[in-house]
């Protein structure tokens, strides 16, 4: 009888996991088709729950406001972003290793979270977002490639901050060059850089 309580309790978790899941999902999804089209200070939370299909006070059960949303849709597709550079990132505390991971990686993410990327970086795109992928892609190169001198975090910053400049510039003119192409200035800052940080050390 226990047993059977436990089992029929756990289900029920279960079944609210995921209805807990989807609706999120669902409010994540009516928020980016209005994103596309509107800038943040525009949008409302009446909007948003019509075309998610609830009402406000489930709105509120899941986000204090639209910003609060954005936040937490924002950090769902930098985690995204990051999965996808996973496997590009080495481990080998190599400063030679910054341009391969970034040569094959950045692009490789990219493309496959383009969709969501090309929406936090068009022009009318959340700037914060931008610094938040800054900090989170110069956190996990500092962990891979370890201490690498005086210049080395500079040489993060301008890295991962020129990047994401040019992005934004490529989507507003409509990706007139493949972006293996758009890395090539990036990289070369990147080559010379690890040649100052390497003579400072």
């Amino acid at each position: 009888m226990k047993k059977t309580i436990y089992n029929w309790e756990k289900s029920v978790r279960k079944m609210s996991d995921k209805i807990t899941k989807r609706t999120r999902e669902n409010f994540f999804e009516a928020f980016r088709k209005i994103y596309k089209e509107k800038q943040i200070y525009n949008i409302s939370i009446m909007e948003i729950c019509k075309i998610a299909g609830y009402s406000r006070t489930t709105f509120y059960e899941y986000f204090d406001d639209i910003y609060d949303l954005l936040n937490e849709y924002e950090d769902i597709v930098i985690d995204e972003f990051m999965l996808e550079m996973e496997p590009y990132i080495i481990f080998e505390k190599k400063l030679d290793e910054l341009e391969i991971m970034i040569k094959e990686g950045f692009p490789h993410a990219y493309l496959k979270c383009s969709d969501n990327m090309d929406l936090f970086l068009a022009k009318e795109g959340d700037s914060m977002f931008s610094s938040k992928l800054c900090e989170r892609l110069k956190m996990r190169f500092n962990e891979a490639l370890g201490r690498q001198g005086s210049g080395y975090m500079y040489l993060l910053e301008y890295t991962f901050y020129a990047l994401i400049s040019l992005l934004h510039i490529w989507n507003s003119q409509g990706r007139p060059i493949e972006i293996d192409k758009l890395m090539i200035p990036v990289l070369d800052g990147v080559r010379s850089g690890q040649k100052i940080v390497m003579e400072s050390k």
